[in-house]
């Protein structure tokens, strides 16, 4: 039996209700969490996919450091505008999980943090995160 589609709507009032109340409950104190277990080395190459308004990627360029570059993606303008403010150093991108616009081999750490369930293609998504990673990579 095929599952209906579900791509909820991000509304304003969505974007800072997620901002205001998901972020500092649930999604910044994992982030941390995420990108310590990540083993993420000063200099890597860092992908944050559906990174929403971004603190997986902010976590993750704590670890690069001054060498290390870090993109956040995500089909949602009006979350990656809330990323924006918080971050000038993070490449921020508008792009879908299951077509990235990167090349094979990219990115050290590919990351994804409360998102792949609202993914409608799971495996596709999985299969981009495995394509953009390097070799060795996590």
């Amino acid at each position: 039996m095929a599952h209906p589609h579900f791509v909820p709507e991000i509304t304003d009032s969505f974007v800072e209700m997620h901002e205001q109340y998901l972020v500092p409950a649930i999604y910044a104190q994992w982030a941390y969490r995420v990108a310590e277990l990540a083993e993420i080395d000063s200099g890597n190459r860092i992908l944050d996919v559906a990174c929403g308004t971004g603190p997986l990627a902010r976590a993750a360029q704590l670890e690069t450091g001054l060498t290390g570059h870090v993109t956040g993606l995500d089909s949602s303008e009006k979350m990656l505008e809330v990323a924006r403010q918080h971050s000038k150093i993070i490449d921020w991108q508008l792009g879908d999980a299951i077509a990235m616009p990167f090349d094979k081999n990219q990115f050290d750490r590919v990351l994804c943090q409360f998102a792949l369930m609202f993914i409608e293609n799971r495996v596709r998504a999985i299969k981009e995160m495995l394509r953009v990673c390097r070799p060795n990579g996590l």
